[in-house]
């Protein structure tokens, strides 16, 4: 009876690291992906700091 229980508690604690492990690999995941967004929306502000520079420009030396 031990034995199986032994087994039992085995099976139990490798289920245990198994979820653990694919928590923190999708942890992982969604923090990249956040990332990524992040990322993009700074590219993003970035083309229309860019796009308003360039009108600005343009802008000032037609008043010139």
């Amino acid at each position: 009876m031990t034995e199986k229980g032994d087994l039992d508690e085995r099976k139990r604690a490798r289920e245990v690291d198994r979820l653990r492990r694919e928590s923190e690999a999708i942890a992982r995941l969604l923090r990249r992906a956040v990332l990524d967004g992040v990322k993009a929306d700074i590219e993003a502000a970035k083309a229309q700091l860019v796009e308003v520079e360039a009108r600005l420009e343009t802008s000032s030396k037609d008043d010139d």
